[in-house]
């Protein structure tokens, strides 16, 4: 028996979760030495591990399809991670011809039984976060005067920039110590979204908004989180929420709207954060549907945050600051410990036990 994983190492969340899952699923000297890797990319890859898959293996897609999974022996897990409320009607034929689906949250399982998986197929299996490397101790005291807010996630309409700035700018107008922070990766059309990123700053006239260029590697990554003295970043939806699990590892006070991927661990930290008031509203983003195509144009919906609360929670988290990074600190101990890449390999022995995919191991020994 070999457990084949399907994706691809790489910075983005998708690559992310792949490398992190499988190196926590390799600390399990049971399963290390049936573990192979295969770039999902890489078509003569593909082809490759047909030729080597039986009957035994157990083959763990990181993405709900691939127009060669019928090809693969054995049993097939998908991973299901989505942002709307309404899922494509070949997305769910896709994940239903999966042995089993993997989804991180109990409001992703909700939305896929609602659009037709039946529940009996479908698993809670959360990510998780690097407990090792986001953690508080790397945090910097602040004692510039300042207040630095750090907003992290890919530039387009989901993660919420427009209420962002709108917020900022009702509450922080006229208080330059107070900046914002911005760090938006381009994954689709790089040069078009820079520019409108930075066209959109200017338009605002505030020098306190910054925008920070250029790859960051995940030291990079932790110096920002350490630099910040608040995270917020209003998002409409998400599968799960890296960045702001990645901040509140590392002990970094927060407001969020608890709707979506995220709703899996912020329900864990409630009073600890700061929530960001929201109205569900349809989904109405050209890239979104580009991905997502609809035989009805209808998209689903998603949470737009109330950009007056958000102005008012940020003032708060800047007003209190000791009683948000006291909660920031016990936020941080409660998702180390119950959202970190172990917990989600646990749970994901658990789901391939009881759907008798996995069974236990039988070892022998003799004793003289």
């Amino acid at each position: 028996m070999k457990i084949n994983l399907f994706g691809q190492r790489n910075i983005l969340g998708g690559g992310v979760h792949f490398s992190s899952f499988a190196d926590a699923l390799r600390r399990y000297s049971v399963f290390n030495k049936t573990i192979k890797e295969w770039d999902i990319t890489n078509q003569s890859s593909l082809i490759e591990a047909v030729s080597q898959t039986t009957e035994e293996d157990i083959n763990i897609w990181f993405t709900a399809s691939n127009s060669s999974m019928p090809f693969f022996k054995g049993k097939n897990i998908l991973w299901a991670i989505f942002e709307s409320d309404l899922l494509p009607r070949k997305y769910i034929e896709a994940l239903s011809k999966g042995d089993l689906v993997w989804t991180p949250s109990n409001w992703g399982k909700k939305i896929l039984v609602a659009n037709g998986l039946p529940q009996e197929k479908i698993d809670v299996v959360p990510e998780g976060v690097n407990q090792y490397i986001f953690h508080p101790f790397e945090k910097n005291v602040n004692d510039s005067g300042f207040y630095r807010f750090l907003a992290l996630g890919k530039y387009e309409q989901r993660k919420g920039y427009d209420q962002l700035f709108q917020a900022f700018r009702k509450a922080f107008s006229t208080t330059p110590e107070v900046e914002l922070l911005i760090k938006a990766d381009f994954f689709a059309d790089e040069e078009r979204a820079r520019n409108e990123l930075k066209n959109q700053v200017e338009g605002i006239g505030l020098k306190n908004i910054k925008i920070i260029e250029g790859a960051i590697d995940t030291n990079d990554l932790l110096a920002l989180y350490s630099y910040a003295d608040g995270f917020v970043l209003p998002s409409r939806a998400e599968g799960w929420g890296l960045t702001l699990l990645e901040a509140i590892a590392c002990g970094l006070p927060c407001a969020a709207v608890n709707y979506s991927g995220q709703t899996e661990y912020l329900s864990r930290i409630d009073n600890l954060y700061l929530p960001i008031k929201y109205k569900i509203i349809p989904i109405s983003d050209l890239i979104f549907e580009r991905c997502w195509p609809s035989d009805s144009g209808n998209y689903g919906n998603w949470a737009e945050a109330d950009d007056n609360d958000l102005a008012d929670q940020m003032l708060g988290m800047v007003k209190n600051q000791s009683k948000w990074n006291e909660c920031a600190l016990k936020a941080s101990t409660i998702v180390r410990s119950e959202f970190n890449w172990s917990k989600a390999v646990d749970a994901a022995i658990e789901s391939l036990m009881r759907s008798k995919i996995l069974t236990r191991p039988k070892f022998s020994i003799s004793i003289p």
